[in-house]
């Protein structure tokens, strides 16, 4: 004979399976958001004295113009999905 679960174990289970998924979606995002703030801070860096502290930059200041050899442009995000066309109203 087959066993087969009730409704109240399939919800159970689909409200178990939801409840991982939502987990696995803000450690995700957690680690999104972390990767994001280190290549800031790179980006950062190449132009100005930057520190970690905590969860903040600390900007010092900037270089001399000669030592970097070029403007600074920090790079805006793009829209996801989007063109290029459609985001050159974004560039500086």
């Amino acid at each position: 004979m087959i066993y087969k679960p009730g409704k109240a174990a399939i919800a159970k289970r689909l409200v178990e399976l939801r409840r991982e998924g939502i987990e696995a979606l803000h450690r995700f995002s957690g680690t999104a958001e972390r990767l994001n703030f280190y290549k800031r801070y790179l980006v950062l860096s190449k132009y100005y004295e930057v520190r970690l502290a905590g969860p903040f930059l600390v900007i010092k200041g900037g270089k001399p113009a000669d030592q970097t050899g070029t403007k600074v442009r920090i790079p805006s995000p793009t829209l996801r999905g989007a063109s290029d066309e459609e985001n050159s109203h974004c560039r500086r």
